[in-house]
């Protein structure tokens, strides 16, 4: 297990962590990506100005097994796990629509 500073709003912070996990350990057996931002009301950016729903649930998980993508094939039996949140229980059947 390793505890380290990752900051899914800025990509440097997500290649800094990457590297510390490449330097740190040989292989990697789980990586667990957790998409948990909502914004709800003002719009926030990441550190590269980007959306920040978009940037920290999608792009920087993305960009984060990429570059762990080595270390998880040196484990025979390594496993990536996307998850998400229930938020979209939340939206009315007429989202969509809205978009039209």
């Amino acid at each position: 297990v390793l505890v380290s500073h990752l900051d899914l709003a800025d990509l440097h912070s997500v290649k800094s962590f990457a590297s510390d996990v490449m330097d740190k350990f040989e292989h990697v057996d789980v990586l667990v990506n957790n998409a948990g931002v909502a914004q709800l009301g003002r719009v926030r950016r990441t550190k590269q100005r980007l959306d920040g729903v978009y940037g920290v649930n999608f792009l920087a998980h993305f960009y984060l097994t990429s570059l762990l993508i080595p270390a998880l094939k040196k484990s025979p039996d390594s496993r990536i796990v996307n998850l998400s949140s229930a938020l979209h229980h939340t939206a009315s059947r007429d989202f969509l629509a809205s978009f039209h």
